[in-house]
């Protein structure tokens, strides 16, 4: 009775504890041991469900390493799944898929800032990925912005206005110092042509005692 009992008891505890540890989210070793009839065919089922977790996890962590070196077009097999597991592996590549698709809408974006063009914009994304929206645009405003700002200097020197400069306001942090920096050349360039127009003009009203008094380098 005893050997019946061992007979029955053995493989049943060893199947539990398999499924145990799988329900834990561990990944046992194959049940090596074998048995008769349908304990045996109990056996290579929980083995054939071990073998697809453990390459499901295989997969994953080679598509994962692939990614961080750069290799994007790294994703789980999906026809080496069926089932539950092959919508989960078209699951994962679909969300990795996404993500990259919005990785490459920026590097297209920004491409184009890099090239001057600033008519591109960056979609509404959903959730927490708006932050790259929003700061996509923050972007894209600056760049108008500051496009604009020297666009209007520039104009306004060639009509002979020496005097106007850039309004700092609109300006923050390295923005702010790329405009003010422009702002101080202009006045050191042009302050020295501004005094001398002046001494110029008093001279030619008779003033022979007009100078310049400004600091230059």
């Amino acid at each position: 009775l005893n050997f019946l009992l061992d007979a029955l008891i053995s493989p049943l505890q060893t199947a539990a504890t398999a499924m145990a540890r799988i329900a834990a989210g561990e990944l046992p070793d194959v049940i090596e041991e074998e048995y008769e009839g349908d304990f045996e065919a109990i056996r290579k089922d929980i083995n054939g469900l071990i073998g697809i977790i453990h390459s499901f996890d295989s997969h994953m962590e080679s598509m994962i390493a692939e990614q961080r070196a750069g290799n994007v077009d790294a994703f789980i097999p999906e026809d080496e799944f069926a089932g539950c597991f092959k919508a989960m592996a078209a699951g994962v590549n679909e969300e990795v898929r996404q993500l990259l698709d919005v990785i490459f809408k920026l590097v297209d974006i920004l491409e184009a800032y890099a090239e001057g063009d600033f008519s591109n914009s960056l979609e509404q994304l959903p959730g927490k990925l708006s932050r790259a929206t929003e700061k996509t645009a923050v972007l894209q405003r600056n760049l108008e912005e500051l496009v604009i700002a020297m666009g209007e200097l520039t104009s306004d020197a060639i009509n002979g206005n020496l005097s106007a400069r850039v309004e700092t306001e609109k300006f923050r942090g390295g923005w702010f110092e790329v405009v003010n920096g422009t702002n101080q050349v202009l006045d050191a360039a042009v302050g020295p042509i501004i005094e001398a127009q002046s001494v110029l003009e008093q001279i030619a009203d008779y003033d022979l005692r007009a100078r310049m008094h400004g600091s230059y380098k």
